[in-house]
């Protein structure tokens, strides 16, 4: 029995389950192409998941502007859109992503049909800028939850409630409120504890940028599964993995991607970023001239940390409130001669919420009196943490070098603070990839109806053994990439990106074969 592919557009809006006769299009797709996961061994961060459809559009319901089109006013961009394999009573999904856009072939000679690009949610990740509290002593799974939780799932604003918008503002009929704590995000927990974490981002660094570099740090994986969610892996996943799932020859790939030595890594350097942290308050920022405040007035002032005439980036581990008191806050009312009173330790006239920031803090100021108030003074105290200029740890196998020439490999960590955890990467690195040796990068499995399920079912993690008789390479693999393609024909062929499993791996307590440190087998980190 075979699998029938099919394809859904979640028009209802919000995260799918899928509704065959209301949603699918199944009937006017001509081509399919997707894929998901990593196109390069080793690469941290994945590839953009991404899918394109070919369309039959000869009734212009694929052509949004169509006024009288099957689908006008519903073909929108960041709608769901789905492929699923049934087979039997079975129904797999198999991507998920959203709509980004529509291209209709334009022209009376064009060809009467419509291209469908979709993009999973690490499109919004690139495009969405996060600002991350200071955050002490978190492992990478705790980071990147939080870093999502700024972000809104695509689809989920054509359910949620818009107050005073015809048709999106009746609560309860059909919209809903959106819930801030739908989850897109399978986490693992992570290895590495960071002992600080946000200190050394830019202002309004990117979702992406954020995750890859917590992932990068960690040596794990991040990227969007077959679900539409966010997934991470931490670096020792693939190391527990020890199970072959099947082994492929000649027989059943008709093409692979295979090299002797060009991954070679022999000269490890690691940058990591040290930090210090003062023993008591110092000055962290204050206000520059004076700022008057309206009766009645709101004024937020963004104070940012930094030191004069240094790139060093700072923070606070701790903030205190600036008060009359302590000198930190010194302000006063115009009065009717048009002198000034010097608001005394009592008064209470200005409210501030503070709102702490890794970098800094937002400062809302609320001025409550009948008069104008001059805000004269304002600091803010607290322990400072600085991140200094990079150390870079230097890992190098002199035997390798010698024989094979540097072949280097560097690593900028920025939320690495430990010089030691810097060494362990390097030396994880530098045993893992130091002898030349042969690699299959890519295997594209050949069209025999015996691999069907295998194209379905094997994904993402799966660790399969490579035997190719030609080259005589026998070698275990972890799939780290998917890429799909059904032609104008119907045929499903694929292509997996491969990373070698470690020709010595990891040090397992109590596994069979994994268990002999020295022999077969290293500590892993």
């Amino acid at each position: 029995m075979t699998y029938r592919f099919r394809l859904a557009i979640h028009f209802g809006g919000g995260y799918p389950p899928f509704i065959p006769d209301y949603d699918e299009v199944t009937d006017y797709v001509k081509s399919w192409s997707w894929s998901i996961g990593m196109g390069t061994p080793y690469q941290t961060y994945a590839d953009d998941s991404q899918a394109t459809f070919i369309v039959n559009n000869e009734d212009g319901r694929f052509s949004p502007e169509n006024l009288y089109g099957a689908y006008a006013g519903d073909l929108i961009p960041q709608l769901y859109v789905g492929i699923y394999a049934t087979k039997g009573t079975t129904t797999s999904q198999i991507w998920l992503g959203y709509l980004d856009y529509v291209e209709p072939i334009a022209g009376t000679y064009g060809s009467n049909e419509a291209m469908l690009h979709c993009v999973g949610i690490d499109q919004i990740l690139k495009e969405k800028d996060v600002r991350i509290p200071l955050m002490q002593n978190v492992r990478a799974g705790f980071i990147i939850s939080t870093i999502l939780g700024q972000i809104q799932p695509p689809g989920l604003g054509y359910l949620g409630w818009h107050l005073g918008v015809a048709g999106e503002g009746e609560l309860g009929i059909h919209t809903t409120l959106l819930d801030t704590n739908f989850s897109f995000y399978t986490p693992q927990p992570g290895q590495v504890v960071f002992p600080f974490v946000g200190d050394n981002w830019e202002d309004g660094v990117s979702a992406a940028r954020a995750i890859a570099d917590v992932v990068s740090a960690e040596r794990g994986r991040f990227f969007i599964n077959r679900y539409g969610l966010a997934e991470f892996w931490a670096r020792t996943y693939l190391q527990m993995r020890v199970t072959v799932a099947a082994e492929y020859t000649e027989l059943d790939y008709k093409d692979i991607v295979y090299s002797y030595g060009d991954d070679i890594v022999n000269e490890v350097t690691v940058t990591c970023y040290p930090r210090q942290i003062t023993a008591s308050d110092v000055i962290l920022w204050e206000l520059a001239e004076e700022t008057t405040l309206r009766p009645g007035a709101e004024k937020t002032i963004s104070a940012r940390y930094s030191e004069q005439d240094s790139d060093t980036k700072v923070s606070a581990l701790t903030l205190t409130r600036p008060s009359i008191a302590a000198g930190t806050l010194v302000y006063a009312f115009k009065n009717g001669s048009g002198g000034l009173t010097t608001a005394d330790i009592n008064d209470g006239y200005l409210t501030m919420i503070i709102e702490e920031e890794a970098r800094g803090a937002k400062l809302r100021l609320t001025n409550t009196h009948s008069q104008e108030l001059v805000l004269q003074t304002l600091v803010l105290r607290g322990r400072k943490i600085t991140a200094y200029n990079k150390v870079e740890v230097v890992e190098v196998d002199g035997l390798s070098r010698s024989r094979y020439g540097t072949q280097a490999l560097d690593l900028n960590l920025r939320l690495l603070a430990s010089e030691s955890d810097a060494r362990d990467i390097g030396i994880y690195e530098r045993v893992r990839r130091s002898k030349p040796r042969g690699m299959v990068k890519a295997l594209a499995l050949s069209n025999h109806p015996n691999l069907d399920d295998e194209k379905v079912e094997r994904g993402m993690g799966t660790r399969i053994r490579v035997i190719d008789e030609k080259t005589q390479h026998t070698g275990d693999y972890f799939i780290i990439g998917e890429q799909h393609r059904i032609g104008r024909d119907g045929q499903h062929e694929v292509t997996w990106t491969l990373e070698p499993a470690s020709s010595s791996t990891a040090w397992l307590l109590g596994v069979t074969g994994y268990s002999h440190l020295g022999i077969n087998t290293f500590l892993g980190f």
